[in-house]
């Protein structure tokens, strides 16, 4: 099973998302999804999460924690993975270097925003998890 990571980056109570490349290829494609993507067997989770946010938005993150993990088995799909989670935070003047490289964009989302059809399954249940538990954490931002 090969394992994945994802940001979870919440600004002003927005979450930055991209919309998947519409190729037949990749899983879910033209969905909603968080920026990320597979780890290399010799990279820590961390280095994997710091290094996948550069190569699809041009930015380094510093701050990152581990939030959540899933082991995602489908029949259907012909899939399996795990999955984890990181809340990334912005560093400040983040926006001189953001430049969306993968997917067709990425975009600032209200969670009232997100279709749940729109979106990756597993990520969207992350970001409502998130959003029951931030109202219960004063860290985040």
């Amino acid at each position: 099973m090969g394992t994945s990571v994802a940001g979870i980056i919440y600004h002003k109570k927005k979450y930055f998302l991209q919309k998947r490349d519409n190729k037949k290829t990749i899983i879910f494609p033209n969905h909603l999804s968080l920026f990320g993507g597979m780890k290399k067997k010799s990279e820590s989770s961390p280095v994997a999460m710091r290094r996948e946010l550069f190569e699809e938005i041009n930015i380094r993150f510093k701050d990152i924690n581990k939030f959540f993990t899933y082991e995602i088995v489908t029949k259907k799909l012909k899939y399996k993975r795990k999955r984890i989670y990181f809340l990334c935070t912005l560093p400040n003047n983040f926006e001189k270097s953001l430049d969306v490289k993968e997917g067709q964009y990425g975009k600032f989302y209200n969670i009232n925003e997100i279709d749940p059809q729109s979106i990756v399954p597993w990520d969207y249940s992350v970001l409502i998890h998130h959003q029951k538990i931030s109202k219960k954490i004063s860290f985040i931002k």
